[in-house]
């Protein structure tokens, strides 16, 4: 579903991660969307939820809302 090596952002786009390929349902009550595995600049990892992100497709890359 997700591309090996996506651009992520951060909210205020000051901090940039990558997608690293890996996912799953998203565990939160009553959410039909999927988490995507990030590793941030500083070696950080997380899992935010698609359904709280928006995709850029002239920038192939993803924002955290």
């Amino acid at each position: 579903m997700i591309k090996v090596g996506q651009v992520v952002y951060n909210r205020d786009k000051s901090e940039v991660g990558v997608t690293t390929g890996s996912g799953r349902r998203c565990q939160s009550s009553g959410c039909s969307g999927f988490w995507i595995m990030v590793r941030w600049d500083d070696g950080k990892v997380t899992w935010p939820c698609l359904k709280g992100m928006k995709f850029d497709p002239d920038a192939n890359s993803w924002q955290i809302l």
